[in-house]
């Protein structure tokens, strides 16, 4: 894989000879363009895809610090290296402190840099496989944790073992790892009253790599052990019953709500009805339809107003459902209770 490079320099001189006499392509980087200053750099940054900064310290308009500071804040993934002089050297250690990865002190020694973009760039490589933990692992683990499949389990784990089989086994411990903390951080995430740190990973404190693939399938299953503790599988539909609760008046589909909580429609339709004893859409419109007749009794808004505010895009279609829960229409509920308040006073 080629790393993508920036040179920026305010000498043209500099910033062509850094970019045509260094064999880069040796080291598995190409300079995709040169910038005069922070700012043009900036500029290139927003268009073009880079991983690697070279830049000098000392520019007019925006110097090497302040272009650091930028791409620190705005794009954590890019590494920088500054070149300094001498009498810079303090700007050189603050670029230090604010994230830049390393630095050179003019005049350039060519082999000397050529070896420190070329440690840089085997770090972003590093930092890149390990952003690309297999996603499609972590999916079906954690969807067959929340449906409590011992089956899907063992598959998902044997699956994740079979994908990081590619990676050594150095490269692929911290793979494991991220995988099992993504779990563990998910289930914690659904399952707020519940305490995941209690549970022990074996990833963490067993040192010999050889066990990678144990210790992995004992950490998932300490999680799933730690999960069946809790009462059934019903905790997915309270956690389910409080995102409704918390966004119904957003466009909600049974589908979306499903994905959001990793399982499958079929499998959350099912699970819903037999857990609350309604369809997703029962539960959802008598949610808004409770909303809506409070609001009716303690509010002036006009009825297409409540509509809206509970959820409702269509007028129609909330009067039609309205009346077919409470047994009259919005109007006639609101003059009915309004009768009825006066009779009382």
């Amino acid at each position: 894989m080629t790393l993508k490079m920036l040179i920026v320099d305010d000498e043209p001189v500099i910033c062509q000879g850094l970019k045509e006499t260094i064999d880069w392509q040796s080291i598995g980087v190409e300079v995709i363009g040169t910038a005069f200053n922070g700012k043009k750099a900036i500029e290139m940054l927003n268009r073009d895809k880079v991983d690697l900064i070279l830049t000098d310290i000392s520019m007019p308009e925006m110097d090497g610090l302040q272009l650091a500071e930028h791409v620190v804040s705005n794009y954590p993934d890019i590494k920088m290296i500054i070149i300094s002089g001498y009498d810079e050297f303090e700007y050189a250690r603050k670029a230090i402190r604010v994230g830049v990865e390393d630095y050179l002190l003019k005049p350039v020694n060519v082999d000397e840099l050529l070896n420190l973009v070329k440690n840089v760039a085997t770090t972003i490589l590093e930092n890149q496989e390990l952003s690309a933990y297999p996603k499609e692992a972590s999916d079906q683990l954690i969807a067959a944790l929340l449906k409590q499949d011992e089956k899907e389990i063992k598959s998902g784990i044997t699956y994740t073992c079979s994908v990081l089989e590619a990676y050594p086994p150095q490269k692929a411990l911290p793979l494991y790892q991220k995988l099992v903390l993504t779990l563990k951080q998910q289930l914690q995430d659904r399952l707020p009253n519940k305490s995941f740190d209690q549970v022990e990973l074996n990833l963490f404190e067993n040192k010999d790599i050889r066990s990678l693939k144990d210790d992995f399938e004992t950490d998932v299953l300490n999680l799933f052990n730690q999960l069946k503790d809790s009462e059934g599988v019903h905790w997915i539909i309270e956690n389910i019953k409080r995102y409704i609760d918390k966004n119904y008046q957003q466009d909600l589909r049974a589908s979306d709500v499903a994905e959001q909580h990793y399982i499958s429609p079929n499998y959350f339709s099912m699970l819903f009805k037999q857990e609350t004893g309604r369809s997703f859409s029962e539960y959802l419109n008598g949610l808004r339809i409770n909303k809506a007749s409070k609001l009716l009794l303690e509010t002036s808004n006009k009825v297409f107003e409540i509509a809206e505010y509970v959820g409702y895009k269509e007028y129609k279609y909330f009067v039609q459902v309205f009346k077919k829960q409470v047994g009259v229409t919005p109007t006639e509920y609101r003059r009915l209770n309004a009768s009825h308040d006066l009779r009382k006073k």
